[in-house]
């Protein structure tokens, strides 16, 4: 029966096995007193319902600790367990890890006195706890172990040299712009002017090469969006009006969603179905009577989906959008609206103030609102709305039905000019992938 719940992100199972060790050198706890997912003998079998088991866990007489880093202050289920174990009355000990502060505790949490890396009297701070546990815990004790001392100390070393594991690959002239601005600061202290110069050289030749793929992927996903322009008027189909609000923070999620959609059309537009994705972008170069957001607004009035993300504020552009597709949709039924939040933990500043008070301003709203934790959950999440558009049902239900003849021709005499398009985009789709 599980009596100790450790509450993580899997990207830190290294540090989680640490922290088993200690618990085991310094309370008398056997291999099902701890449940710690991704530790081996502590995971949870194969077969089992997770978020059934977790509720069952945590519901016992158990004591969870949090080992929140950057990581697991992104993930659902942490959250989750740590808010499931707060509501009902156990023992909580936060363990914060570098770059993570109280401060980043949702809610209620806040209250809890954590265990923190950064404290000098950090080891003592984790005696505190193994005795806490162990008064808390029937029938589990504190052992009287010498090696103790050195397990705590493997931990704690562990967790100060914690890193974050970045969601995305990074490009790597990115990384070749930071470890040559490494060797120039060690250069500037010991080494000759000429290796200095030479080092400076490469480091803007890198940082001009990275510039030149960025346009060369702006320049691309604009020549697919021509050909989607051309393929979705080279049959009969049904057109559904997609409009993308969000902060420029959110670019590259922005670009992966675009290229996410041009995919998605080579899938439905065999179902007669085309997603024209409406971009702030499209309007840059565009000119206008009044100001440029006002072609905005009139672009969501126009859209069948209005699709809004936000990450760590919510500019009053976004938010007017917002609130006019909300108005659209009270006059018309249209567009569906989906909001999303993109988790990340983040300190409160008045940005992230105006993203708690847009998001109590849903609430009150009752429109329900999504979390993503990266682009790939953000593309999972929301390929299942378009699962169940009755749209694309419907034009799918009509391109099964049999066509008459003539019109059935003048398909088929246009099918290799679609092919040469969806290739072109292929192609452009490939290119992008491996800048």
């Amino acid at each position: 029966m599980t009596r100790i719940f450790i509450s993580h992100s899997h990207s830190d199972e290294a540090i989680a096995r640490k922290l088993v060790d200690y618990l085991f050198a310094t309370l008398t706890v056997g291999d099902t007193d701890i449940r710690c997912t991704s530790v081996p003998g502590h995971r949870l079998p194969p077969g089992t319902n997770i978020e059934s088991q977790l509720k069952k866990d945590i519901s016992g007489d158990i004591a969870l600790i949090g080992l929140l880093t950057q990581n697991s202050l992104r993930s659902r289920w942490v959250l989750f367990e740590l808010g499931a174990a707060w509501g009902m009355g156990k023992l909580v000990v936060p363990i914060l890890g570098p770059e993570a502060n109280k401060d980043d505790l949702p809610g209620p949490l806040k209250s809890y006195i954590p265990v923190s890396i950064e404290d000098e009297e950090v080891a003592y701070a984790l005696n505190d706890m193994i005795q806490a546990l162990a008064s808390n815990l029937n029938e589990i004790k504190e052992r009287p172990e010498k090696r103790a001392e050195r397990i705590r100390n493997e931990f704690i070393r562990e967790l100060k040299a914690w890193k974050p594991k970045l969601p995305t690959p990074v490009l790597s002239q990115q990384k070749e712009i930071e470890e040559l601005t490494k060797k120039l600061e060690e250069s500037e202290r010991s080494q000759p002017s000429e290796q200095q110069v030479n080092l400076e050289s490469r480091i803007k030749l890198a940082q001009e090469e990275l510039a030149e793929k960025q346009l060369e992927n702006a320049d691309l996903l604009k020549r697919i969006s021509k050909l989607n322009e051309q393929l979705k008027y080279s049959t009969g189909v049904k057109i559904i009006k997609i409009f993308l609000a969000s902060s420029s923070e959110l670019k590259d999620d922005r670009s992966q969603f675009e290229i996410f959609i041009n995919r998605k059309n080579k899938e439905y537009i065999k179902k007669g179905t085309f997603l024209e994705l409406v971009l702030w972008e499209d309007f840059l170069d565009a000119m206008s009577s009044t100001r440029l957001q006002d072609e905005y607004n009139k672009a969501v009035t126009d859209c069948d989906i209005f699709v809004s993300l936000f990450h760590t504020k919510v500019g009053k552009y976004t938010e007017e959008e917002f609130l006019k597709a909300l108005e659209t949709f009270k006059a018309k039924t249209r567009p569906s609206i989906y909001t999303y939040f993109k988790d990340s933990p983040v300190k409160i500043t008045s940005e992230v103030r105006s993203l708690l008070d847009f998001q109590d301003k849903l609430d009150q709203l009752g429109h329900f609102y999504t979390r993503y934790n990266d682009i790939n959950h953000l593309k999972y999440l929301f390929d299942q709305q378009l699962t169940k558009l009755k749209e694309i049902e419907a034009a799918s239900q009509i391109q099964k039905q049999t066509l008459e003849p003539s019109y059935q021709t003048k398909i088929e005499e246009k099918d290799s000019k679609i092919n040469q398009l969806q290739e072109q985009i292929d192609q452009l789709k490939e290119r992008i992938e491996l800048l």
